[in-house]
């Protein structure tokens, strides 16, 4: 799915990434409440298209610096929040050649995750500066 498509289907469910997000990878799977669904996916999209369900996969990705006593032992440690929102093809409609490509390749796999530039997933920039005072006492006898 393009980024345009899945930054769109990012607002319309309604993703808020965590404040300590800076990016985000998205993927796409298809889930049905019928059995049946996938032996002909736009059939049943067509048929009863509250039944054919999209499900946002976000993964945030966010990096902390840890200090531990001296800023000499400083290091950087990742975390990846996952979380799925999910909506009918009811209420977000994609056209048929994407329906098929979803529905084709089940749930989401690593290969599938894509880096997209959202607007509700902004990359963060975040500076830091760090003062050090260092006070000369001067004693004079």
């Amino acid at each position: 799915m393009e980024c345009a498509a899945l930054c769109m289907l990012a607002a319309t469910v309604g993703f808020v990434p965590s404040s300590d997000t800076h990016r985000c990878s998205y993927c796409v799977e298809a889930r049905s409440t019928y059995s049946d669904c996938f032996d002909d996916v736009i059939e049943c999209a067509y048929r009863d298209p509250s039944s054919l369900i999209f499900c946002l996969n976000v993964y945030e990705h966010a990096t902390y610096m840890l200090i531990h006593e001296l800023p000499s032992n400083m290091f950087r440690s990742s975390m990846v929040h996952y979380s799925a929102r999910c909506l009918s093809y009811e209420k977000f409609y994609v056209p048929d050649d994407t329906i098929k490509k979803i529905g084709a390749n089940g749930m989401c796999k690593f290969a599938d995750v894509q880096s997209c530039e959202c607007d509700v997933c902004k990359t963060h920039t975040t500076a830091t500066v760090s003062t050090t005072t260092v006070l000369y006492v001067l004693n004079k006898m």
